[in-house]
């Protein structure tokens, strides 16, 4: 995995958007990209029978996983993103098969984590529970082992032509004071990927009226409710979002917030995947459902 301005395959072009699209946003934008939601990838190989058992609602859907990233490949994307949440819990096995399955892109991939990213499976949970430890717990093990496939964690810019996608590790409900002062040093154009939703008033409505029962305290960043005013407001116009497994979109004092879902444990309703354009001077985001 590399950066945009590194990573083009030879021979890159520019494919136009389909012409429905291209109407609608009248111009050629120079970066295109996807974000993902969660995916919760859980692999059979994976030791931990209980869990797998448990939560098959997920790991169903791993074949509709490989049809997705063969999809995204038609769109002729110049990178794919994840917001997190790549698999379901932590563990050797998890992470092969999530590399294998993203392996299909051809394109570079990047992702910042989500909780389950780094949660390993609780020992002696009780029989038909499925408990893990806190993301908190075992961070640094699970972000070495990640680093030893190959794949980094850590907050990054990721620069193009038209515009930065800058990620941030939020997976435990946080972001860091330091975080939030790099953020403010970035360039005003950048686009923000994270995994847990900001803690503000509006987003808290905002879920509380689609799920009235989520706990607010883990689906929104609440360990660090200051983030909007100390480094989005007026600097940041675009944010992508996961965790809650729900789609939506948010304006809030000249941002948008973008919450995407990208599981297929939901029956019959696709997950939606971001699709970011940006030309010089403006840049789109259009939550795209995914074929089943």
């Amino acid at each position: 995995m590399h950066p945009l301005t590194d990573a083009r395959a030879p021979g890159w072009t520019w494919r136009r958007l389909p012409a429905f699209i291209s109407a609608c946003l009248g111009y050629k934008p120079s970066m295109r990209i996807a974000v993902l939601g969660d995916l919760h990838l859980i692999s059979d190989a994976d030791p931990c029978i209980e869990l797998r058992r448990l939560r098959t609602f997920f790991s169903d859907g791993l074949p509709a996983m490989r049809r997705l990233m063969t999809w995204l490949n038609t769109l002729h994307l110049d990178a794919v993103f994840s917001v997190g949440d790549v698999i379901d819990w932590h563990s050797e096995a998890n992470i092969i098969l999530a590399l294998e399955v993203l392996s299909q892109l051809h394109c570079p991939w990047h992702m910042t984590p989500g909780n389950h990213d780094l949660q390993f499976p609780t020992p002696g949970a009780p029989p038909g529970s499925y408990q893990l430890d806190p993301p908190d717990t075992f961070r640094p093990q699970a972000i070495a082992r990640w680093r030893r496939h190959g794949v980094d964690l850590g907050r990054r810019r990721i620069g193009c032509a038209d515009g930065d996608v800058l990620l941030v590790d939020s997976a435990s409900s946080r972001i860091g004071r330091d975080s939030m002062d790099w953020i403010r040093k970035q360039p005003r154009r950048s686009i923000l990927l994270t995994h847990v939703p900001l803690d503000t008033p509006a987003i808290r409505a905002h879920i509380h009226e689609r799920e009235p029962h989520r706990n607010l305290e883990i689906y929104t960043q609440s360990g660090s409710p200051e983030v909007f005013a100390s480094c989005i407001r007026g600097h940041i116009a675009h944010v992508v979002t996961g965790h809650l497994h729900g789609s939506g979109t948010l304006v809030q004092e000249g941002t948008t917030f973008h919450m995407i879902d990208g599981s297929f444990a939901r029956g019959l309703q696709p997950p939606t995947v971001a699709l970011i354009e940006a030309s010089a001077d403006q840049v789109a985001v259009t939550a795209i459902a995914a074929p089943l």
